[in-house]
């Protein structure tokens, strides 16, 4: 059974205009977790000393020591790294495209010297790459596309507001405060 999500268009400052959906979070976390998995944040570098009474103590390396500047480089690389995968989830599960059978689109940008990942090997990434050089070559389009999955892939007000009365009906909170004021009393 195929899933229905809610869509919606988005303009774009070209005047275009594409076609976006809900994109679950567990999709997201998914796939945000595996890569992090497989590419574990940079650790702050330790150095082992022994102590007077020849114990081995482990500390981290000063703000000024070249191993620490190389691990903050590092961590900051990182984080631009998870950020961009967390844009190129949205994006791929949340944009409604067809991506082109040739690879004509992509001609321009291998002759800039843009590697352009292969679709059989990475469709998401491969993917990515179309719609950041093509779709939205505007940085401002992506931000804003990304903005409009992520808040239609929100459950609606509404829904969380009946499940609000609902709850308040059923009776569980005057029963909680109940509890609790006989073990105050």
């Amino acid at each position: 059974m195929e899933k229905k999500y809610r869509t919606a268009e988005v303009e774009l400052e070209g005047g275009g205009r594409v076609t976006i959906r809900a994109c679950p979070s567990a999709v997201l976390w998914s796939y945000l977790r595996k890569w992090a998995d497989a590419n574990p944040e940079p650790q702050p570098p330790t150095r082992m000393t022994k102590t007077a009474d020849g114990h081995e103590e482990e500390f981290e390396l000063g703000k000024d020591d070249p191993l620490h500047l190389e691990f903050q480089k590092n961590q900051i690389i990182w984080q631009i790294e998870r950020l961009r995968r967390h844009d190129m989830a949205v994006l791929t599960a949340g944009v409604i495209v067809d991506v082109p059978e040739d690879d004509a689109w992509a001609e321009q940008y291998v002759l800039l010297g843009i590697d352009i990942p292969d679709k059989e090997e990475d469709l998401p990434d491969y993917m990515y790459v179309y719609m950041m050089t093509v779709l939205f070559p505007n940085p401002d389009d992506s931000k804003k596309v990304v903005d409009a999955i992520l808040d239609l892939s929100q459950p609606k007000e509404s829904r969380i507001r009946a499940k609000m009365r609902g709850f308040q009906s059923s009776g569980m909170i005057r029963n909680l405060w109940m509890r609790i004021f006989r073990r105050v009393i």
